[in-house]
């Protein structure tokens, strides 16, 4: 079955929900989505899966993504004719082939697709990086928030960053008795979920109440998620902002990205609704210093902005960020990167996105490792 779902992917879209949930639960979907990220990865087979040598003076490191998005990292070292080897850190040899690799630095975009690969990313570049005194990018700081939105709101609310009100609770009878308490409709959040995968728009107190006691009792799983990863024991809560446009302005070195994520239905994120947007110096500013304060060098920050009174409020900070190139033909004027000089932010049309950035990650890996 999983041959003819691989083959006839596009069959996925008339297959309905209920079937896809059960299917998820009596057979064994993990096998099937590692079988479709390895079919995106087109250096699989090649002279470049693993490595290349082109003599350069650097050697790059690549971290193997169970996922395949290392793939990005592997194009940008062809195009840029730089020397590469793929590792792997779910080896159970991972520590002395790191050590006898010989590279000087090592890319990395983090396997988050559940828990337990989030979890060992964040055990394993912390020994990389603290113990054994790697270099990785982007930097380990950035990625031990990436997809967890419990520490994302913890740095936010130390370091004074606006954010929409966000609650989180361990306890049930607490996260009950803060619907008891508040008006609706409010955001229901898991701590590690992506494009909306794990976010509910809860518009009555019985649907929040029944996602609680689901949540800490017999445990929750985000859409699409595995069926053996629940999560349980926590539940965030943010406050619904109506009415309000989400920009995201990225950041990789000194080059800054600007893009509008269009709402469909209810979200925002995951909708893959994109095109190129001018913001306001104000909004660059924002990013700016918090991410020069904070060394955030490869970094996605998404914000809601009010449209009339140009209030906004840091909705995520992400360290990596989609893959997804705009083909809309709006807004293709602003299609381009900013930089700051003299105080003054310049826009430099064209298109820099080449492979999710990568290369740009590339590029500047290249310079902090002189």
């Amino acid at each position: 079955m999983f041959n003819v779902l691989l083959k006839y992917q596009q069959l996925s879209y008339y297959i309905p929900q209920v079937f896809k949930n059960y299917l998820r639960k009596v057979l064994p979907f993990h096998i099937y989505l590692e079988s479709a990220w390895k079919k995106e990865n087109q250096f699989i087979s090649t002279k470049y899966e693993w490595g290349y040598n082109f003599d350069s003076e650097y050697k790059v490191g690549i971290i193997f993504d169970l996922a395949h998005y290392h793939r990005h990292y592997i194009a940008a070292c062809i195009e840029k004719q730089q020397s590469f080897q793929v590792l792997q850190l779910h080896d159970n040899d991972w520590i002395e082939n790191f050590a006898n690799s010989k590279c000087h630095f090592f890319l990395v975009w983090p396997t988050i697709v559940n828990t337990v690969w989030k979890k060992l990313f964040d055990d394993r570049l912390y020994f990389l990086n603290k113990k054994m005194g790697k270099i990785i990018f982007p930097y380990y700081e950035s990625l031990w928030f990436y997809e967890n939105k419990s520490r994302v709101r913890d740095f936010c609310l130390i370091n004074q960053i606006r954010i929409p009100k966000t609650d989180i609770f361990y306890c049930e009878h607490e996260a009950l008795n803060y619907l008891e308490r508040i008006d609706f409709p409010v955001v229901l959040k898991l701590d590690q979920s992506a494009a909306s995968l794990g976010v509910w728009i809860i518009k009555t107190k019985k649907h929040g109440r029944k996602l609680v006691k689901q949540l800490f009792r017999k445990g929750l799983i985000p859409h699409r998620g595995d069926p053996r990863d629940l999560r349980w024991g926590q539940v965030i809560f943010q406050e619904y902002l109506p009415n309000v446009d989400e920009w995201r302005i990225t950041r990789v070195g000194d080059t800054f990205f600007c893009r509008i994520k269009h709402k469909q239905g209810d979200f925002h994120s995951g909708s893959g609704k994109l095109s190129w947007g001018k913001p306001d110096e104000e909004l660059m500013n924002y990013v700016k210093q918090i991410t020069d304060d904070h060394d955030l060098k490869s970094v996605a920050v998404d914000l809601f902005v009010n449209p009339d009174s140009k209030e906004f409020w840091v909705n995520e900070i992400q360290a990596l960020f989609g893959e997804h190139r705009i083909d809309d033909s709006q807004g293709t004027e602003n299609m381009g990167k900013y930089k700051l000089q003299d105080n003054k932010w310049h826009f430099i049309p064209g298109y820099y996105y080449n492979n999710a950035c990568a290369n740009l990650r590339l590029e500047y890996a290249l310079t902090i490792s002189k």
